[in-house]
């Protein structure tokens, strides 16, 4: 008789679990001796099989005697979440016997974590939460693989319910030691089904965190002026430095350009924060900023700074309300509040005309000048100037006035209408025209020009129904009349009358209301007046 026994299942196997082995006993039970004539089995489906006792080939178990059969499943290739089986015939002399094996292929389990990619630093807490998977729900224990060796301070704990952890705080032996790697392996027991990981890292040095200038100091600054600095923000540890934030003294005077957080890598790398500032006030701003780091202490780096008043302009004395045409103006631009060593600019804002300039020395002080011509009389000047403390950034403007009138001098007159010095003086003829320039001056024509050359009207005008000759001529207006004079500015007109063009005795007589609309308009600052003889003529 021939017995088979053992067990036939195989159960859940991975895939990636290797060859599992079941032994099956043949015995024999009966009175004779049982000759073991063949053996098959499946092909194909994982299972394998060999007699170990005995070749099958020429096996004979005596009565009460076994043989070992040995059935091997390898999972490998095979598809998930199918059940194999095979069949295995032995021939004897006292009969076939049949025996069925079977096993599920399913998958392994799988670790779903990832390690932290956070740097390792001397001193700073690592812990990593491992977490898995169980196709099959079977528990899964999680160790670090045979021969692998954890680092001394780290320490791996199994919770039993497919987690666990790693942790621990580096210390400097850590760091010395350099790099580190081992593997983890989560195993399902059940199924031999493994997951592995390898954990590599290195301990570094913490950062190490270094700003210069200290102290940033920006020196004096006028008030509501600004200035920028810099610092260069240094790591010289190896591990990176995080800046969460700067804080600032004295609030809003401070400020940065920083986008926080700012990220420095380590072994000497740096980056800067432009910092900027702007005092409200005139007082000391010395103080600390403090900067907040991740995994890092605050640190303390000084600033220093004033605030201080601007320059201003000394208007104690301003300029001539009037300025004459042909005239030189000039002006002296002084300002306060610059100390010395500083380096002050004065410029123009607004306003400055076409004929004046102006000429800054750069230590607070300019001058404006020029000479306006006879197109500029009645022009309103109003020139906006800057002062500007380069040392503090301090500034202000003040407002210059001047009003551009007619000249009340000959050589003033001259220079007004384009005549240069010394040509200007009065009784030099410019043009040639025969007409000294106190004449052309006097009379209201262009001394510059030999086609413009003073003339005089003559007419008969009739007063009280008799003839008297009359003379239409310019003056400068704005005279005064007095004794048969005419004065005005630094000029006397004097009219004399003649019938015989030999003796200039005869009365003269300023007519109030003689008709000049038949005359060119006068220039500006003149006027026409009219003259005739007090007696009547009939001739």
């Amino acid at each position: 008789l021939l017995l088979l026994s053992g067990e036939p299942d195989f159960g859940d196997r991975a895939t990636n679990s290797g060859t599992v082995s079941q032994t099956l006993t043949l015995r024999n039970d009966g009175a004779a001796d049982l000759s073991l004539t063949g053996l098959t089995g499946p092909s194909g489906n994982g299972f394998t099989s060999g007699l170990v006792q005995y070749p099958i080939e020429a096996g004979t178990l005596a009565p009460g005697e076994e043989a070992t059969l040995e059935v091997t499943f390898s999972p490998s290739g095979l598809v998930v979440d199918t059940t194999y089986t095979g069949t295995w015939t032995v021939a004897s002399s006292a009969g076939d016997g049949t025996l069925e094996v079977r096993a599920r292929v399913v998958d392994p389990p799988a670790l779903t974590s990832t390690a932290p990619d956070d740097e390792i630093v001397v001193g700073r807490e690592y812990s990593y939460a491992i977490a898995t998977s169980s196709p099959t729900g079977d528990p899964v224990e999680v160790a670090v693989a045979s021969g692998d060796t954890l680092p001394g301070w780290l320490t791996l704990t199994d919770h039993g319910d497919g987690t666990a952890t790693l942790t621990g705080t580096p210390d400097q032996a850590a760091a010395d030691a350099g790099t580190f790697s081992f593997d983890l392996v989560a195993t399902v027991t059940a199924t031999g089904g493994t997951a592995t990981e390898t954990i590599t890292g290195e301990v570094l040095e913490p950062a190490v965190f270094g700003a210069t200038p200290d102290p940033l100091d920006f020196g004096p600054r006028a008030v509501n002026a600004s200035r920028e600095l810099s610092w260069t923000l240094a790591n010289t540890g190896e591990a990176t430095l995080v800046v969460t934030g700067i804080s600032y003294p004295h609030g809003a005077v401070y400020s940065d350009d920083g986008s926080f957080p700012l990220t420095i890598d380590g072994d000497g790398a740096s980056t800067t924060v432009t910092v900027t500032f702007q005092p409200t006030a005139v007082q000391d701003y010395s103080g600390s900023a403090t900067f907040t780091f991740e995994h890092l202490d605050d640190a303390a780096v000084d600033l220093a700074g004033e605030g201080v008043a601007a320059p201003a302009f000394d208007l104690s004395t301003l300029p001539l309300a009037t300025t004459e045409a042909g005239e030189l103006f000039s002006y002296e631009v002084i300002t306060t509040g610059i100390p010395e060593g500083h380096t002050a600019t004065i410029t123009v804002e607004a306003g400055l005309p076409t004929w004046m300039s102006l000429q800054d020395a750069g230590e607070g002080t300019a001058t404006l000048s020029g000479t306006p011509l006879a197109e500029q009389i009645g022009d309103e000047v109003d020139v906006v100037l800057r002062v500007l403390d380069e040392t503090t950034g301090g500034s202000s403007t003040a407002t210059f006035e001047t009003t551009v009138v007619a000249p009340t001098s000959t050589s003033a007159y001259a220079v007004s209408e384009g005549v240069s010095v010394p040509e200007n003086a009065p009784g030099e003829d410019p043009d040639g025209d025969g007409a000294p320039n106190l004449l052309e001056f006097a009379l209201g024509t262009d001394p510059s020009t030999a086609g413009s050359r003073p003339v005089t009207h003559a007419a008969m005008l009739t007063v009280d129904g008799n003839a008297h000759p009359a003379l239409h001529f310019l003056r400068r207006a704005g005279g005064t009349e007095e004794s048969g004079s005419y004065t005005v500015d630094s000029l006397t007109y004097t009219v004399e009358g003649s019938t015989d063009l030999q003796s200039w005795t005869e009365p003269v007589t300023a007519a109030s209301s003689a008709d000049t609309s038949h005359l060119p308009t006068p220039p500006t600052g003149y006027e026409w007046t009219t003259h005739h003889l007090t007696d009547p003529q009939t001739r």
